[in-house]
């Protein structure tokens, strides 16, 4: 993770929330997540349908985000 951040700083925040979301680390994954919607990361239109978020589902935030993108 650390040369991913290296390596892409801060132009991959949907990958970043698909790894802490993996993690089970919740707070962080939907903080890039959000991050994702606010610099329009082209990933965050998968955001619906992505298995790797599917720990983030039931979460309000969540739930805001596909809002935001239009998926609800």
């Amino acid at each position: 993770m650390e040369s991913m951040l290296v390596d892409c700083s801060d132009s991959a925040p949907y990958q970043y929330g698909q790894i802490h979301a993996q993690w089970g680390d919740r707070d962080t994954a939907l903080a890039w997540l959000e991050n994702a919607v606010k610099i329009r990361d082209p990933g965050i239109l998968q955001s619906a349908d992505d298995h790797l978020l599917i720990p983030l589902r039931q979460e309000p935030r969540f739930q805001q985000i596909l809002r935001d993108v239009g998926h609800l």
